[in-house]
C-alpha cells in the first residue's frame, strides 16, 4: 500500500517537473486557489450562528446573565450597546429555561425574591425596607408586560402608621414610563395602570397615583374633579370614534359587495348623549294600609272587693270605729282590654341611573359611483362615459343603509345618498393591452443584468476556465519545441508513438506531414482524429 502511494506521488512529481515553467505556475495558482477555497468553506460551515438570548435588557439584567453564561462556559456576544445578549442559535431556549429557573432575568428590579433568604440581624427597619422594594419591582414587572412599555419605574411612599385615624397619611405612587412609541398608550391602558398600582398596595387610592413618561408628560394625574372630567371626555371621544367607524364600517362593506370594490365611500357621524342621570322616586300609595305595629292588653278580677262606706272624716278612721266602717261586697268579674294598632302607608322607592352614551341622532352620507358605458368618440377612439345610478336604485340603496344603521325618523336621523363619478381612471381593451405589454418589457429589462451576468460566467468558464485546464492538462513534448503549433504537435506524437523511421528528413512540416501521411495513413488517421477530439 506504501510503495502504491510512494510511486504514485513520484509519478505525479516527475509530471509536474516535465511541465513547463508557464504551466507549474497555472498548476499552483489552481492549487492555491483551491486550498484557500476548502478553508474559507470549512471556517464558514462551523461558524457559530448567534441568536438574541435576551432584548433590551437593563445594566443589572444584561450583567447578570453575563455572569451566569460566562460561570456555564457559553460563548456570547453584546449588541445595541449592551443591551442585547446573543448565544448560540441551538441553545437558546434551554438557556431561557435554564435562566428562568435561576431568577434571570430579574426583571430591573428586586421583587419577592429579596426574601428567599433570612437573615436573623435583619431589623424592623430594613424589612420594611425590603418589602417596599420587592413590591416596586414587582409592580415594574408586570408593567413592563404592557406590549408598549419599554421599562418602567415604581416609585411608592408607605407611611408610618398612627394611633388616630385622624392623624394617619395614605400612601402615593408614582410611576415613570419609557415607551416604545409615542403616544403608544391609550386613556383606558393609562387607567390600567392606574388601577393595578392601587389595588396592589393596602390603602392606595386612585387619586394619589401619578404616572409620567420620560418626556415629562403626565399622563395620569387624577387629583381633582377636573382631571376626572377631561379622562372622560377623552374615553367619550373614542366610544364615539369606534362606534362612527363601526356604523360606517358595515354599511361599506354590504354595498361594495353590490356596486363593486372602491365604488363607494361612506361617512357617519352620531350625535350621542353622554349625560349621567341619576334619579330616586318615593310612591306613597294611599288606598293600601299595612299595619305596622300592634299593641294588645287584657285586665280581669274575680272575687270580693272592699267598699268604703260610713261618715268620711277622722271617726270613720280610728281604730276604735273602724270595725263598723267599711262593709265587703261582692263583686263576681271585672274586665279591662286596652288595644293599640299603629299603620303605614304602601310605598315604593326606585332609584334609576340613565344610561350614558345613548345615540341623539345620526347622519349618514353615502356617495355612490356610478355606471361606465363603452362609447366611440368623434377621433374613433374608444372611450368610457359615465352613466348616472337611476332613482330607484338610489332609494333601494337608501332603504338598505336605513336598515343597516338602525334609522329613527322620531329621533332625527338623517340619510343622503348621491350618485356621483369617482376620480378614477377605466382604461379600454386596447390600452390594457398596451399596459401590459409595457410591464413585461419592464419585467424582461429588469432581468437583462442577471441575463448578463450569467452570460459573462458562462463566457468565463468556455472562453477562459476550460481552455486553461486543457492547456495544463495537454502533454508537452515537441509542442513546445515547435512553438506550440497543431503540425508540431502531430509530428511529435508521431514520432513518440510511430515507428523509428517513419520521419523522413524535410525542409518543411508540410513536407514531412505529406511523407508520414503516404507511409503511414491508418495511423496518422488515427491520431489526428484524437487530437481533433481533444480540440
Amino acid at each position: 500500500m506504501f510503495e502504491f502511494l510512494r510511486q504514485f506521488v513520484g509519478q505525479i512529481q516527475a509530471n509536474f517537473q516535465a511541465l513547463p515553467f508557464a504551466k507549474k505556475l497555472a498548476v499552483g495558482g489552481i492549487a492555491v486557489g483551491t486550498i484557500l477555497g476548502i478553508i474559507l468553506l470549512i471556517v464558514w460551515t462551523n461558524r457559530i450562528e448567534y441568536q438574541p438570548l435576551y432584548y433590551n435588557l437593563s445594566q443589572e439584567d444584561a450583567g447578570m446573565v453575563v455572569e451566569e453564561l460566562k460561570e456555564q462556559k457559553i460563548p456570547y456576544r453584546l449588541s445595541a450597546s449592551g443591551k442585547t445578549v446573543m448565544v448560540p442559535a441551538g441553545r437558546v431556549y434551554d438557556l431561557r429555561l435554564d435562566l428562568a429557573s435561576r431568577g434571570v432575568p430579574s426583571g430591573g428590579g428586586v421583587g419577592f425574591e429579596i426574601f428567599d433568604r433570612t437573615d436573623l440581624g435583619t431589623t424592623e427597619f430594613v424589612q420594611k425596607l425590603n418589602y417596599q422594594r420587592a413590591l416596586q419591582g414587582e409592580l415594574s414587572r408586570t408593567i413592563n408586560q404592557f406590549a408598549e412599555v419599554e421599562q418602567s419605574r415604581v416609585h411608592i411612599t408607605l407611611p408610618e402608621k398612627t394611633l388616630f385615624l385622624e392623624d394617619e397619611q395614605k400612601p402615593t405612587a408614582s410611576v415613570v414610563l419609557k415607551l416604545r412609541r409615542k403616544g403608544g398608550l391609550k386613556e383606558r391602558q393609562v387607567q390600567g395602570i392606574v388601577h393595578l398600582v392601587s389595588g396592589s398596595v393596602e390603602g392606595l387610592l386612585t387619586e394619589n397615583i401619578t404616572i409620567v413618561d420620560v418626556d415629562g408628560n403626565v399622563l395620569s394625574a387624577a387629583t381633582s374633579d377636573e382631571a376626572n372630567l377631561a379622562g372622560l371626555t377623552g374615553s367619550q371621544q373614542e366610544f364615539q370614534n369606534e362606534l362612527e367607524a363601526g356604523l360606517e364600517k358595515r354599511v361599506q362593506t354590504m354595498l361594495e359587495r353590490v356596486v363593486g370594490k372602491g365604488s363607494a365611500i361612506v361617512r357617519v357621524t352620531a350625535n350621542l348623549d353622554f349625560m349621567q342621570e341619576e334619579k330616586t322616586e318615593e310612591i306613597y300609595d294611599p288606598d293600601s294600609a299595612v299595619i305596622r305595629s300592634e299593641q294588645r292588653s287584657d285586665e280581669r278580677a274575680k272575687g270580693n272587693a272592699p267598699v268604703a262606706q260610713g261618715i268620711p272624716g277622722v271617726e270613720s278612721n280610728l281604730p276604735e270605729t273602724a270595725g263598723g266602717a267599711a262593709q265587703g261586697v261582692n263583686i263576681s268579674d271585672v274586665k279591662k282590654t286596652n288595644e293599640t294598632m299603629n299603620y303605614e302607608i304602601n310605598k315604593v322607592v326606585k332609584r334609576i341611573i340613565q344610561p350614558t352614551g345613548t345615540i341623539k341622532n345620526l347622519s349618514v352620507a353615502v356617495l355612490l359611483d356610478g355606471n361606465y358605458e363603452l362609447t366611440t368618440g368623434e377621433n374613433g377612439k374608444e372611450e368610457y362615459s359615465y352613466v348616472p345610478r337611476t332613482d330607484e336604485e338610489i332609494n333601494t340603496y337608501k332603504t338598505i343603509v336605513m336598515r343597516a344603521v338602525g334609522y329613527n325618523a322620531e329621533r332625527g336621523d338623517q340619510i343622503e345618498v348621491s350618485s356621483v363619478p369617482f376620480d378614477s381612471v377605466r382604461l379600454t381593451e386596447e390600452e390594457k393591452n398596451v399596459m401590459m405589454r409595457d410591464t413585461l418589457w419592464k419585467k424582461i429589462w429588469n432581468g437583462v443584468p442577471y441575463l448578463v451576468f450569467l452570460l459573462v460566467v458562462a463566457l468565463l468558464v468556455v472562453l477562459v476556465f476550460r481552455p486553461l485546464v486543457k492547456w495544463i492538462t495537454r502533454p508537452g513534448g515537441e509542442a513546445a519545441l515547435s512553438g506550440g503549433t497543431p503540425s508540431g504537435r502531430i509530428l511529435g506524437e508521431l514520432k513518440a508513438e510511430g515507428p523509428q523511421g517513419m520521419l523522413g528528413a524535410g525542409t518543411t512540416v508540410r513536407e514531412q506531414a505529406a511523407r508520414i501521411a503516404s507511409s503511414d495513413t491508418k495511423h496518422f488517421a488515427e491520431l489526428l482524429s484524437r487530437w481533433i477530439n481533444e480540440e
